[in-house]
């Protein structure tokens, strides 16, 4: 596989990845407690945005959304409602957790894109110093959100 093709599976796996979030936090914003919904419904516009970025460079570098990923995030989604409960402290927990991990696997992404070097023209385009504060901003917000739901999860 060349370079190119490694790195348009990478962004597709990121895709994918996203594709999840998004179901994830439209089930929140319906389904939780109303600080969840609350943040579930701040969130769903970025991570919207952040998935708009990955289908530009996926465009960038003339390849296909793979829709086969996107169905296995979708369905994995869906399947994971099950272990999720989002009715229950700890399955709202753990919905959160996954979004977290989820937004440093983002992060982790974005900076991952700004050690290309030479740097490709279509990856000037991207403001991936923007990308990466927003990750970060969501991480944080995300933190904290979980550790205030492991208390009601774990705690007496």
């Amino acid at each position: 596989m060349s370079n190119h093709e490694n790195l348009s599976t990478y962004i597709q796996d990121h895709l994918a990845g996203a594709r999840f979030a998004v179901n994830l936090l439209e089930d929140l914003s319906k389904n939780s407690p109303r600080r969840i919904a609350t943040m579930a419904n701040r969130l769903l516009p970025e991570i919207e945005q952040d998935r708009a970025v990955l289908e530009r460079i996926l465009d960038r570098l003339e390849r296909r959304i793979s829709y086969s990923k996107e169905f296995v995030a979708w369905f994995a989604q869906k399947a994971g409602r099950i272990k999720l409960s989002l009715s229950t402290a700890f399955g709202q927990f753990e919905a959160v957790e996954t979004l977290s991990l989820g937004v440093l696997g983002k992060l982790a992404l974005w900076r991952t894109l700004q050690t290309i070097e030479p740097t490709p023209a279509w990856l000037t385009e991207v403001d991936l110093s923007g990308l990466i504060q927003r990750a970060r901003a969501q991480h944080r917000q995300l933190e904290r959100l979980r550790l205030q739901l492991a208390k009601a999860a774990f705690g007496r």
